[in-house]
């Protein structure tokens, strides 16, 4: 009984498996179907920019993609004296209208809203002039920490030098830099004038 019950198997399997095929043309792929690519109506990369901090010489880099100027995607990088790249972020340009137009972008007005969004706008060189973090306090006044209160006091005793840049309507994100170590953290979002 076993044995039918197998045979019977194995014959459903061969009837199911598709025909073995005589020929190769039969079973190769053609070229156009193995990839296609797609490349963005709108590319732009702003040269990089030389900035100092503690100093040292960074470099901060932009670029753009999307299928159009104004919904595009900015990715921007900062790059350590060894060219190691220590912090990178990227937004849709139509969510920082303080640093991108969003509407009516071309590639060249793009390119010159990424040499912007290069420049560092920090206030105060080093994270000491961010306003303190009191105990007990969910937050520091006019800053929306991405760190935990420790963290974000230790860069300030440090001193550490600061990478600001646009990251929305009156804010601008500001990166803490350990030029000992050559790292770089996201400490938030300043918005001075704001509680």
């Amino acid at each position: 009984m076993i044995r039918i019950s197998l045979a019977a198997l194995a014959f459903a399997l061969a009837a199911c498996s598709p025909p073995a095929s005589d020929t190769a043309s039969e079973t190769s792929v053609a070229p156009a179907e193995t990839a296609s690519v797609t490349t963005a109506a709108c590319t732009v990369e702003a040269p990089a920019r030389d900035i100092t901090l503690g100093g040292a010489t960074y470099k901060a880099e932009a670029r753009a993609e999307g299928d159009t100027c104004d919904a595009a995607r900015a990715e921007l990088r900062l790059r350590a004296p060894n060219g190691n790249a220590i912090f990178e972020t990227a937004y849709p340009t139509n969510q920082i209208p303080l640093a991108f137009n969003v509407t009516g972008s071309d590639q060249t007005r793009l390119a010159t809203e990424l040499a912007g969004w290069t420049e560092n706008v920090a206030q105060q060189p080093t994270a000491d002039g961010l306003p303190a973090w009191p105990q007990g306090a969910d937050k520091p006044p006019h800053f929306t920490a991405t760190v935990a209160r420790d963290a974000y006091e230790a860069a300030r005793t440090a001193r550490r030098p600061l990478f600001c840049f646009p990251d929305g309507n009156e804010s601008n994100a500001c990166v803490g830099v350990d030029t000992s170590t050559q790292t770089a953290t996201l400490l938030g979002s300043w918005t001075p004038g704001r509680p």
